[in-house]
């Protein structure tokens, strides 16, 4: 009988795909990824060794409509729907969404995805635990470390309401630029206001910069979610700044003092330094 051959479609962004392509590695058999460049990209940051058929060099639109505009969206649907067509037949989904039928109505492929978009390491891990009859197991527990010497901010993220506000991001360095060095990743260069109040600023950081970074420092703090995941990859401590209740990203080992939710404070700094506290940092 022959064996059934399952796709993963990894169409979106790189934190998405460092989440999926984890969790995929754990697999002892050899996995079927239909991706775009950033998927590669990110294959080959975590050395992932299945092969990855490129569909799109770039998120497609479908997933980034606001951006990329409803007729483009109609493009890449109809582009995706004749690879499917011609190519698939048990496809695998990051998340649960209208996209599931869109993308296959009337199509003869078996669909496969997350019963819930919340908690998406467990339900991402329970899609590929039931499709190859195996065990992941996730990192749980918080990392503490008691000699932290370096840490990493990195305040801007792809979407800008997600960002570290200066004001927030001075409280956090003024909170600790006493005991740590402190690098601060700016690639957008709206941060430059703070060279010098810092031991080290980079821009201009590809991937591969950037994990190397993660992987010689000791802490991370920033809104960004792929670095979050990283920096739960490598099994480093962080802390996580929202500005809007968006969380449902948050890592397996996620505790109630790595993150604050700025919307749901009134002041800042008196918060930022309670949670410091809990966490050993000051």
């Amino acid at each position: 009988m022959r064996k059934k051959q399952f796709y993963f479609l990894l169409l979106k962004g790189l934190g998405d795909n460092l989440i999926t392509l984890s969790l995929i590695s754990k697999v002892a058999n050899e996995v079927n990824i239909l991706g775009t460049q950033h998927t590669k990209n990110i294959a080959d940051l975590i050395k992932f060794n299945s092969e990855i058929t490129t569909i799109f060099s770039d998120i497609p639109a479908f997933y980034d409509i606001k951006k990329k505009g409803f007729i483009k969206a109609i493009k890449d649907i109809f582009y995706l729907r004749k690879y499917l067509k011609n190519n698939v037949n048990n496809l695998v989904f990051e998340t649960k969404d209208w996209r599931v039928k869109v993308l296959t109505f009337n199509l003869k492929i078996n669909t496969f995805y997350p019963q819930s978009n919340k908690d998406i390491y467990i339900n991402r891990k329970k899609i590929i635990e039931s499709i190859y009859n195996i065990k992941i197991d996730l990192i749980t527990d918080y990392p503490r470390y008691n000699n932290i010497k370096t840490i990493l901010i990195n305040p801007a993220t792809r979407k800008h309401y997600k960002n570290i506000t200066h004001k927030n991001l001075s409280a956090i360095i003024d909170s600790l630029k006493s005991k740590y060095n402190i690098i601060l990743i700016d690639h957008s260069k709206e941060y430059q206001n703070f060279f010098n109040k810092i031991d080290k600023y980079v821009t201009n950081t590809t991937l591969n910069d950037v994990k190397n970074i993660m992987q010689q420092v000791d802490f991370y703090i920033g809104g960004d979610s792929f670095l979050v995941h990283m920096a739960y990859y490598f099994n480093k401590p962080y802390f996580i700044v929202f500005n809007r209740e968006t969380d449902d990203f948050l890592p397996p080992n996620a505790i109630e003092e790595c993150y604050i939710k700025t919307h749901n404070v009134n002041n800042f700094r008196n918060t930022i330094n309670n949670k410091f506290h809990k966490l050993n940092l000051i």
